[in-house]
């Protein structure tokens, strides 16, 4: 289980990470991951520039003092890949069964569960 790897990593380290952890992965064997993603959908991309200008960062000067961390999360999650993006990185790096979960709420559309199976055997392509 990754939650958020993807997304605090430079996008061109991406492929490179998900090779990585497929290799690691016992034949069969499951990774989930656990991303924000709004590329592509306005109302989800709506709903979470309000969420965080209007609740996390504004809490985060009561709390922490400094909202630098959660402008980054703003920002990072506006900037990450579309979730049919995430979809084909996992296929290119060789991963099989990719499948999206949804998740209810106020994230839905906004954070995303996604599963996928290193193969049995090895695939031609790798």
């Amino acid at each position: 289980m990754a939650a958020y790897l993807l997304r605090n990593l430079n996008g061109s380290d991406r492929d490179r990470v998900l090779a990585t952890i497929l290799d690691g992965l016992r034949p069969g064997g499951w990774l989930v991951l656990q991303e924000y993603s709004v590329a592509g959908r306005r109302r989800a991309g709506l709903v979470w520039t309000l969420v965080c200008w209007l609740v996390v960062i504004p809490l985060s000067w009561l709390v922490r003092g400094s909202p630098r961390l959660y402008r980054y999360l703003w920002r990072s999650v506006r900037d990450f890949d579309s979730t049919a993006a995430l979809h084909d990185r996992l296929g290119r790096a060789g991963f099989t069964g990719v499948e999206q979960l949804a998740v209810t709420g106020w994230q839905r559309g906004i954070l995303h569960t996604f599963l996928a199976q290193r193969p049995h055997r090895p695939t031609a392509s790798r």
